[in-house]
């Protein structure tokens, strides 16, 4: 029989090897689709079609606007993290840094696109003063199958703390299929430009033709 110490040794490589598998995972997702999979659900084919998670810094425009430029003002700072040529996506996982001395975070909602196929959705975000991870799975097995085409993952509000030209940086982005599969993911980042507005009028000092008194009509004041 094995002795006591080839027993031990067994042990410690079944331990290893679960450890390396568990590397490959990806992520929060990982964790999430971990706790949400059904273990009996059918294995997905990974698809080839490249996903793009980008920055989206002006989402009232259509369109993603990778910069935006705006006065300092008291209004937030919505910026959507977006999702381009997603193929059955049933979970994401990003992560987005920034310079909290320009910016700094207030909060966050998940966006409509990974709910959009009608799974249901649970999401653990991990937020730090300079950098929000935002992980999202799906529940049980297709059907329905992930998401597809272009959507919201989530919006982010910051509030502006200087004038200076500020980036978010994505230095994160991945998606899985239902199963927690990854899938090919591209990223992309967005920066902000705030410039001075002394009168909170909504037109820059460099153009306002009083500076020191709000006119947004920009007509003389009395």
């Amino acid at each position: 029989m094995p002795s006591g110490g080839a027993f031990r040794a067994r042990a410690a490589r079944r331990r290893i090897g679960a450890l390396h598998r568990s590397s490959l995972r990806i992520g929060v997702v990982a964790l999430t689709v971990a706790l949400c999979a059904w273990s009996g659900s059918p294995r997905q084919v990974a698809s080839v079609t490249q996903a793009i998670v980008a920055v989206d810094m002006d989402p009232a425009t259509p369109g993603v606007q990778a910069t935006f430029v705006r006065p300092r003002s008291d209004a937030p700072v919505v910026v959507d993290i977006v999702v381009q040529n997603a193929d059955a996506i049933g979970a994401f996982d990003v992560e987005v840094v920034f310079d909290s001395r320009s910016l700094v975070f207030q909060s966050w909602v998940e966006g409509p696109f990974l709910a959009s196929s009608g799974r249901q959705t649970t999401c653990v975000p991990l937020i730090a003063e300079h950098s929000l991870r935002l992980g999202c799975g799906t529940l049980g097995p297709p059907p329905p199958p992930g998401a597809s085409g272009s959507g919201v993952l989530a919006t982010l509000n910051f509030r502006d703390a200087s004038t200076s030209t500020t980036c978010l940086v994505m230095i994160l982005a991945q998606t899985a299929t239902v199963n927690g599969d990854p899938l090919p993911t591209d990223r992309q980042n967005g920066c902000l430009t705030v410039i001075a507005d002394a009168d909170a009028d909504g037109v820059p000092d460099a153009v306002d033709n009083c500076p020191q008194v709000a006119n947004p009509d920009q007509r003389n004041p009395a």
